[in-house]
């Protein structure tokens, strides 16, 4: 087993750019893959209708033919409150589907770089979780995202394991779409100010991600905007930034919001250590939601 955030030597340029297999190519993350890796590696994306990530006869042979250095697996089921209804599903694609690779990238040497979540702690910290931090998943997700990671680090090959947390961007509704849409001064909205954790622009996300790899990290790391606040904090920062929305942004606390799932009421995650190895900071919240917005052409006010 590698220990927690080890430096295995930096990859070189070379004539031949090292090998990437990209799972779940058309989510969020895959996306964001596409657009800030390309150039540093030669990609092969596959989307659920070329690779089922659960179907281990499936991977292996994926594995055999694209014969790549690394693959980063970006599959997965995200639905929180979905995971509760569909508990068989959530394991299947979360735990089940990083056990596959695992087992499969470690026969052939292959590094697994592999994506964890915030949700695999309780919420109980006052400071921003390390990753040596003991774990205690409060929902199906959560557990099903525990066991993925524990399933990669066992099967004993190359592996890293990078947690994320909140992350939006282009291509998925969130928080600040929502904002942006609002056009009326009587429009209301309502977001919770009981949940702290760290908003995360994807493309940021990816990039730490490109970081950490090019340097040859392996183990367990976080990568997230730094700066922790609530959603409503966010949700002001949003419309500070923008000088939106128009209407009412008001705050709920998780218990009326009827969710599901229960979900950490503090969850920001602590990126010390892909700074020591990155060489550099993780951006801001506030510098991702810039950059983002930047993006939709939306100026600052």
């Amino acid at each position: 087993m590698v220990p927690q955030g080890e430096l295995r030597g930096g990859r070189k340029a070379g004539p031949a750019l090292p090998r990437v297999l990209v799972t779940g190519a058309g989510g969020l993350l895959g996306r964001a893959v596409r657009r800030t890796w390309a150039g540093a590696a030669e990609l092969v994306f596959c989307d659920r209708d070329a690779l089922d990530v659960t179907d281990a006869d499936g991977v292996r042979a994926a594995l055999d033919r694209e014969t790549p250095d690394t693959v980063v697996h970006a599959a997965a089921f995200t639905d929180v409150d979905g995971a509760e209804r569909d508990p068989e599903g959530a394991e299947r694609l979360n735990h089940g589907a990083c056990r596959l690779l695992a087992s499969a990238c470690a026969r052939r040497g292959i590094l697994l770089v592999a994506i964890g979540s915030d949700y695999v702690f309780d919420g109980i910290s006052e400071r921003p979780y390390r990753e040596e931090d003991a774990q205690n998943p409060l929902s199906v997700y959560g557990k099903t995202k525990q066991r993925g990671e524990d399933a990669v680090r066992s099967a004993g090959g190359p592996h890293l394991v990078v947690r994320a947390q909140a992350l939006y961007g282009p291509g998925r509704p969130s928080l600040v779409t929502r904002l942006l849409a609002m056009e009326d001064p009587a429009q209301e909205i309502r977001v919770v100010n009981d949940r702290t954790s760290q908003p995360t622009f994807v493309d940021h996300f990816a990039r730490g991600l490109l970081a950490l790899w090019q340097r040859g990290a392996q183990g367990t790391f976080h990568v997230a905007n730094s700066g922790p606040m609530s959603w409503y904090g966010f949700a002001l920062l949003v419309r500070e930034e923008t000088g939106l929305p128009r209407g009412q942004v008001k705050t709920i606390g998780s218990r009326e919001r009827g969710e599901v799932a229960a979900r950490p009421p503090y969850s920001a995650l602590d990126v010390g250590r892909f700074a020591a190895l990155a060489g550099r900071p993780m951006a801001t919240v506030r510098e991702g939601l810039r950059e983002y917005l930047s993006g939709l052409g939306v100026t600052r006010a």
